[in-house]
């Protein structure tokens, strides 16, 4: 029998059904080409109540029909919003939808809050990641897709990419409403097409990229000649930039605001405009951006606390006598899946060298990031291992996260008493603590990230020379505040910040050996 071709936005429509009524796509346009593309890696950005998590549970489903035994893994950052979607999302797609249904569902597959399965041997797999991956780790997919992408934290986005390593398709979507400037969706929109949807003027024929320009009293303007400009006017998409892994640009981005949601109301959005705070509203109904962040480090913060000293991987003249403690932040570098997939490295391993002198000035000794072909795990094991015994380190602190089978090497090869473990946990009420029943130190990660900068700029620090140390600086710099969608504040980045991190658990682990341990 011949294939049938057809379109994933027509067999939508023709299969599933919300609110007991056949889906239609009729006035969502933009919507209706996303089910339709050809890239396997879309990025969307839209305001709210546009139908983001309608769009994202309709298109799993129509990959899970189409593809048989094709598993999608859908990530959100909280249990509550995972559960959300499972239950008012998937489900009454799955139950009102009598022709997907009979060809999909029986009595015998799993069909749960956190797994969908079908007779075609198909599913869909729900978890959550909020400040760790950990949950995910060991899961295969062929699909991943993170909604409310903006309040993942970016370091966890390759770790949860690895479960696409062994599948054929290693297909992704993200989906989320933008923040400020240096948020993981807005960090990953730089890397991607922008597309934007543009809509033809009926009465000057000019071409409008939708903003706040295009907002009128009684609905949408021209920019140009400032008449009404119809929601259904003649659109399409417009991509600022094009694939291109030379440049970057690895993902086909597009986004949506709500000016162009066929049920917002626009008296609404006139009150959204003069009430909300101007930031939330180019988030929530622009579906912009808006920088609102702040670095908690500037250049010259580093360049102060930056002695005439080299940078040294052994022990000099000056620590002879002292304690040398060793900090190790674990990273994929360019062995990670997105470097296989053609973009930048995520993040590189990061050893540090650290010591108290006698005036309790905390003085880094020296870094050295592995990339490259010391990307290799064991590579990285062997060396710290033999670095750690050739200085005779009284410790090497280590990431638990990111390096949970790195640290058990590591502890085969030193002695495992030297090995300490840090686990970040940010309901924690102290900075850290060791709990004996896990042997691992667990730490709130705000709290000493924010000690750890205080220290900088009150020069408790010190790092080998700038010439030296420059190489590192970025990973000090990128570091932004951002806030979570419960108005708590966190650390976020947009470039790698390996090498901060390793310096964060090396002197953490001297405090923790040589100090008190509530620092």
């Amino acid at each position: 029998m011949a294939a049938i071709e057809c379109r994933k936005s027509d067999l939508v429509q023709t299969l599933l059904c919300l609110n007991n009524v056949p889906y239609s796509l009729e006035k969502r346009q933009p919507l209706k080409t996303l089910y339709d593309l050809r890239e396997n890696s879309i990025l969307l950005m839209m305001g709210r109540q546009y139908g983001k998590s309608t769009f994202i549970a309709s298109d799993s489903l129509m990959d899970a029909f189409v593809n048989p035994f094709f598993n999608t893994l859908y990530v959100s950052p909280r249990k509550d919003q995972t559960s959300e979607f499972s239950n008012s999302k998937l489900l009454p797609f799955i139950k009102f939808s009598p022709k997907f249904r009979q060809m999909m569902v029986d009595s015998k597959v799993m069909q749960n809050v956190n797994k969908k399965s079908f007779l075609n041997g198909s599913a869909i797999t729900l978890r959550y990641a909020y400040l760790t991956a950990d949950a995910i780790r060991g899961i295969s997919a062929d699909k991943v897709t993170i909604d409310e992408i903006q309040d993942i934290i970016m370091d966890n986005v390759p770790i949860i990419e690895e479960c696409l390593s062994g599948s054929e398709y290693q297909w992704r979507a993200y989906a989320g409403t933008p923040k400020t400037l240096n948020n993981t969706l807005a960090q990953l929109w730089e890397r991607s097409t922008q597309n934007e949807w543009i809509l033809k003027c009926p009465h000057c024929n000019a071409w409008n990229i939708l903003g706040i320009e295009n907002i009128g009293p009684k609905g949408m303007i021209c920019k140009k000649c400032g008449k009404d400009l119809p929601r259904d006017a003649q659109g399409q998409w417009l991509a600022r930039k094009k694939l291109n892994e030379q440049n970057r640009v690895y993902m086909a981005g597009f986004r949506v605001p709500q000016i162009i949601s066929p049920t917002a109301k626009w008296p609404k959005i006139i009150e959204k405009m003069n009430t909300m705070p101007h930031a939330k509203f180019m988030n929530e109904v622009m579906a912009l951006p808006y920088d609102n962040s702040a670095n908690p480090l500037v250049e010259a913060d580093l360049r102060k606390i930056c002695e005439d000293r080299p940078l040294y991987l052994c022990r000099d003249e000056n620590c002879y006598d002292t304690h040398l403690i060793m900090g190790v932040d674990w990273g994929h570098g360019d062995i990670s899946m997105t470097a296989k997939l053609g973009g930048l490295p995520t993040g590189y391993t990061v050893l540090t060298i650290g010591y108290y002198d006698w005036s309790g000035k905390f003085r880094i000794q020296g870094m050295k990031k592995f990339t490259g072909n010391e990307s290799d795990p064991l590579y990285q094991v062997n060396y710290i291992a033999n670095l750690a015994r050739s200085l005779n380190v009284l410790a090497v602190g280590v990431d638990w996260g990111a390096g949970f089978m790195h640290n058990a090497q590591l502890k085969q090869t030193l002695n495992p008493d030297m090995v300490i473990e840090w686990q970040a946990n940010d309901s924690l009420r102290v900075p850290a603590k060791w709990v004996a029943e896990a042997s691992r130190m667990i730490f709130n990660r705000t709290d000493c990230m924010t000690n750890r900068f205080v220290e900088i700029k009150n020069g408790g620090v010190s790092f080998f020379n700038w010439r030296e140390f420059q190489d590192f600086s970025p990973d000090f710099l990128t570091i932004c505040v951002d806030l979570r969608s419960n108005g708590t504040m966190y650390y976020n980045h947009v470039l790698p910040d390996d090498s901060f991190h390793s310096f964060m658990i090396c002197k953490m682990t001297a405090d923790h050996l040589l100090k008190s341990p509530n620092y």
